[in-house]
């Protein structure tokens, strides 16, 4: 029923540990693992090659290094299955995440997204559960009203290593954005919400290593930022729980903002662009969620971080 996607670039330390994890499954559900080796230079092919031995489901497909949007879609187009499950090569599963993900599709069929909750574990070896601040009345979970007022309430209710898709779905909104080196998975998200319905467990179901080899780095660049910004149009234009003429506002000078920074050239100077945006008094007044939709967490996260080593005004 399930097809598994792995995009692999240099995971070599992790990519057993990950494809066990599947293996360790409660329910016997999947039937392909599909790993992607996006021009992987050191032993990551060589691992899944050996595993391939063991576990006849295993397809390793070679790419010259395209990203992981590429390798993602690509996994994609070759799986056989109506769900895709995702899954980073240096994440793992917790035992029932799969069980999980299919009573989510036998409860809510009409639904074309399935995702639990997750811990993130730190590199000092410290957890911490990420989920929603909406109550869950039912441990066998819910169906999400409004993905964006979910996710600007709380945590995001998807998180790519915790997540399924309906292949349909998946293919009818062109797939991950290729050539975002940030956010990517975000875009596929929103793209999904404006046309297709989500459901979502509270069982934390898939562990997000930080700190490893290889990880994003969160660069803010203009062709991130033009995507962005388009997103939010796309979520003012659709999402009924906006306020649009106070959000309308908000991309608009968020907008004149961020493209003064770009035409400077100084990333510093973006931050502090943004950082008198989140404090500026006209805003005192605009509802938290939306503010939070309007600038990237990991963005403001930085903004205090510069203030802290710099001392911003």
């Amino acid at each position: 029923m399930f097809s598994v996607i792995i995009p692999v670039y240099n995971k070599g330390e992790y990519i057993e540990r990950a494809i066990n994890s599947i293996d360790l499954q409660s329910c016997d559900l999947v039937s392909e693992i599909i790993v992607v080796n996006d021009g992987s230079n050191d032993n990551s092919r060589e691992i899944v090659k050996k595993l391939q031995i063991l576990d006849s489901r295993i397809v390793l497909i070679d790419q010259f290094n395209q990203g992981v949007s590429s390798a993602r879609n690509k996994g994609v187009d070759n799986s056989n299955n109506p769900y895709v499950l995702f899954l980073d090569a240096d994440d793992e599963w917790r035992p029932n995440f799969v069980y999980t993900i299919n009573s989510l599709i036998k409860r809510f069929p009409h639904c074309s997204v399935f995702s639990t909750a997750y811990s993130i574990e730190f590199p000092d070896k410290k957890f911490k559960n990420v989920t929603s601040e909406e109550v869950c009345d039912s441990n066998e979970g819910k169906e999400i009203k409004s993905y964006f007022k979910f996710s600007a309430l709380g945590a995001s209710p998807v998180w790519t290593s915790a997540v399924c898709v309906s292949k349909e779905a998946f293919d009818k909104v062109g797939g991950f954005p290729v050539g975002i080196t940030h956010g990517e998975d975000k875009i596929l998200w929103g793209k999904l919400a404006l046309k297709f319905k989500f459901a979502w467990s509270p069982y934390v179901g898939a562990i997000y290593h930080m700190g490893t080899l290889n990880q994003s780095s969160g660069t803010w660049n203009p062709k991130k930022g033009r995507e962005y910004l388009d997103f939010l149009t796309a979520i003012y234009q659709e999402d009924s729980f906006v306020n649009h003429d106070v959000f309308s506002a908000i991309v608009g000078q968020h907008r004149v903002i961020y493209n003064n920074s770009i035409s400077r050239g100084y990333l510093r100077s973006a931050f502090k662009e943004l950082y008198w945006l989140v404090r500026h008094d006209s805003l005192k007044s605009i509802p938290e969620h939306i503010a939070r939709l309007v600038i990237p967490n990991y963005l403001i996260m930085k903004i205090k971080s510069l203030m802290l080593s710099s001392n911003i005004p």
